[in-house]
């Protein structure tokens, strides 16, 4: 599966959940710049802004974007916005409040994280 084939809801669910992610440590290095101005090359700056300005809208607080990211069902697409969100987050060091996001997602999304040697 690609970003282009991820409908509106899982968009915004990615948006959020990077957003999330990115904001968790309280800075913001180069590196998740990048990560972040690849999903919205991806998915073209109008929608990427879009979906920005709808997470910003609708997620105040962290319970509010979970209760949005259990809606999103198909597995496929909870595996591409998690390894996106897993991506950003290890693009620098990975933080405590980072990996509290990481492994709620991971729980709530059936998805198992593997880590590949070098």
């Amino acid at each position: 599966m690609e970003l282009n084939e991820l409908n509106g809801e899982e968009r915004l669910a990615l948006v959020g959940l990077m957003e999330s992610v990115a904001t968790a440590d309280l800075r913001s290095s180069a590196d998740e710049a990048a990560e972040v101005d690849e999903v919205a090359t991806a998915l073209g700056e109008e929608a990427y802004r879009a979906c920005l300005d709808e997470s910003e809208r609708r997620f105040g607080d962290e319970a509010a974007l979970q209760t949005f990211l259990r809606t999103i069902e198909r597995q496929e697409a909870r595996e591409l916005i998690f390894s996106y969100a897993f991506d950003l987050a290890a693009s620098d060091a990975v933080g405590r409040s980072e990996t509290a996001i990481l492994d709620w997602v991971a729980l709530e999304w059936n998805i198992e994280v593997h880590f590949e040697e070098p």
